[in-house]
């Protein structure tokens, strides 16, 4: 994997970027979202409104650069100021954290 220490390698192995570049968020994951896809603000207000109609749970996931494979190069820093990782998950009973 690379030049990196067994830890970085063990992340990168957990975590590795999706067809977008962006790597997964195994913590919200864990809570049972689902990504859907990075939108831009009007995207985002649709989606929510779309998926809230057909019965889902709607996080709009503020992403930061680091969140990006290195591959990214700049852009993650413009990304980051205007769109937002939808994510999913089925509405039912109350979820322990």
């Amino acid at each position: 994997m690379g030049d990196h220490s067994p830890q970085e390698a063990s992340a990168l192995r957990v975590s590795l970027p999706d067809e977008e570049g962006i790597h997964r968020n195994l913590e919200l994951e864990a809570e049972g979202w689902e990504k859907r896809y990075l939108a831009e603000p009007d995207r985002a207000k649709e989606a929510v409104a779309m998926y809230s109609s057909l019965g889902y749970e709607v996080k709009e996931h503020k992403i930061q650069p680091d969140e990006f494979s290195s591959a990214c190069g700049e852009c993650p820093s413009m990304v980051c100021r205007t769109h937002v990782m939808i994510y999913t998950r089925k509405k039912g009973p109350p979820r322990e954290k």
